[in-house]
């Protein structure tokens, strides 16, 4: 489900810079439960997908290959772009990888099933390395253990965040926590009882919330409103941040990778003062 802007040909790759043109009454924008009819495809393909990687033995060239990978794509692809009404929830049964490493993901799904339809052995087995080096196998183990399995929800805390309401469209809810996304949700909807449910526009995960916090309202002090709201261009939002968290080193490209900061002196905290304050 494509949001803003006229659809072209195929869905959407990349990331979401338009507002959602609907209203969401019920459960903000990417909050919305998984729809039923799509739960049991996407368990039986990251089923699928999970066992190609784990066998390394090139299946055959069939629909439900396709369709699968297809599918375990899509998953992938609505974090990377953020534009689906369920893209956060998605994002929660995968484990919550950055939108920068699902792009990746989803171009070694590519690769990987136009291996298998070439019968290409080498390129199938560099592919799975690349999709296993960096967690893909973890993610779809964790989708899997989550919908079949019922296990309980890792809570991942330190976020950046963007957050909306579709009561109040101009305006975006930006900041960090150190806990979790639903914490602040759920203060929001109850301190504005009267407005359309928050959602998620877009998130990161990061290593020092304080820190984000206030790189992120120093940046965006001049659209500032009052309480971390402020009236900014989403696409513009969402690029500045990014911007931001990179040149700080402040930002995880999933749960599962390690920490390891970067030693330029331009990602140093230090060097973004003087820039913010030049």
């Amino acid at each position: 489900m494509t949001t803003g802007g006229k659809r072209t040909k195929g869905p959407k790759q990349s990331p979401m810079t338009d507002l959602p043109r609907q209203d969401f009454t019920k459960h903000g924008f990417g909050t919305v439960k998984v729809h039923s009819s799509e739960w049991r495809s996407r368990i039986a393909a990251t089923s699928f997908v999970l066992d190609v990687i784990k066998r390394r033995i090139i299946p055959d060239n069939t629909l439900q290959m396709h369709h699968s990978i297809h599918m375990v794509r899509d998953m992938f692809r609505r974090v990377h772009v953020g534009d689906s009404y369920d893209w956060f929830s998605t994002s929660r049964f995968l484990g919550h990888p950055s939108a920068e490493l699902c792009k990746s993901l989803y171009l070694e799904l590519a690769a990987l099933r136009g291996a298998i339809r070439s019968r290409d052995v080498v390129l199938f087995n560099r592919t799975i390395d690349h999709f296993v080096e960096n967690y893909g196998d973890a993610m779809l183990e964790n989708h899997l253990r989550m919908t079949v399995d019922h296990g309980h929800m890792v809570c991942e805390e330190g976020w950046a965040y963007i957050l909306w309401s579709s009561s109040d469209r101009g305006v975006l809810h930006i900041g960090a926590t150190s806990g979790e996304i639903d914490e602040v949700l759920r203060r929001l909807d109850r301190e504005n009882p009267d407005q359309h449910p928050y959602g998620v526009l877009s998130a990161w995960l990061v290593h020092d919330a304080a820190l984000a916090n206030e790189d992120i309202h120093a940046e965006f002090r001049g659209c500032a409103l009052d309480q971390s709201f402020f009236r900014v261009d989403l696409g513009n939002a969402k690029e500045r941040i990014s911007s931001l968290l990179h040149e700080t080193d402040n930002f995880a490209l999933s749960p599962w990778h390690d920490y390891e900061p970067h030693r330029d002196a331009k990602a140093t905290p230090l060097a973004l003062c003087q820039r913010l304050a030049s």
